[in-house]
């Protein structure tokens, strides 16, 4: 029985993972060594201001619990200001606070959107099926760049820079071969 796809505990969705940890067919969901270290290094950033969240919301209610000590009475200080110079350390380390979750939150959407994969792209095939008979308009943007590595755009753009229609009609062909360095079951390039 297969294993369970990795899915992010947040969203729900599907994570990428290592290519050493899928199967060949699953091309698409495969990181690289340089996107596995980007994505090590974007869940360290992100923990970093999680911790540094923390720390700002422990020194902010230390800080509120002197305040209120303060305004009771409870304590008293030698300094006359002590009410204001608190007042201005709860307003610095609410900024902080404010600053580093929203730099976490930045960090979390960037590894979603980098490395969770969509429910439209995981409800493509994972395997390639032969397909006799495409053209460049039965392409999706998807096909496309596992195919060549271009956008439907660019490749229809590239098609008519090089006057590829005038070919096919010398040529009195319907179709242009395009390579994807992949062999059939016969070992033929197809």
């Amino acid at each position: 029985m297969p294993k369970n796809p990795k899915r992010s505990w947040l969203t729900g969705a599907r994570r990428r993972g290592p290519k050493r940890r899928n199967t060949a067919g699953s091309r698409w969901m495969q990181l690289s060594t340089g996107e596995i270290q980007v994505l090590e290094t974007l869940q360290t950033c992100q923990l970093g201001h999680i911790m540094a969240c923390m720390v700002s919301m422990l020194g902010l209610m230390r800080l509120l619990l002197l305040k209120t000590l303060l305004v009771n009475n409870r304590l008293t200080s030698s300094n006359p200001n002590a009410l204001a110079i608190v007042d201005k350390a709860i307003l610095l380390f609410s900024a902080n606070l404010v600053t580093y979750t929203k730099f976490s939150q930045q960090w979390f959407r960037l590894d979603h959107a980098l490395h969770d994969i969509t429910p439209q792209e995981e409800s493509f095939p994972l395997y390639r099926k032969k397909s006799n008979g495409i053209g460049l308009d039965s392409w999706d943007d998807l096909e496309c760049y596992e195919n060549t590595r271009f956008t439907s755009d660019q490749l229809c753009r590239i098609y008519n820079c090089f006057g590829l229609d005038e070919y096919l009609l010398l040529q009195q062909e319907t179709q242009i071969r395009v390579p994807t360095r992949g062999q059939n079951q016969w070992g033929q390039a197809c």
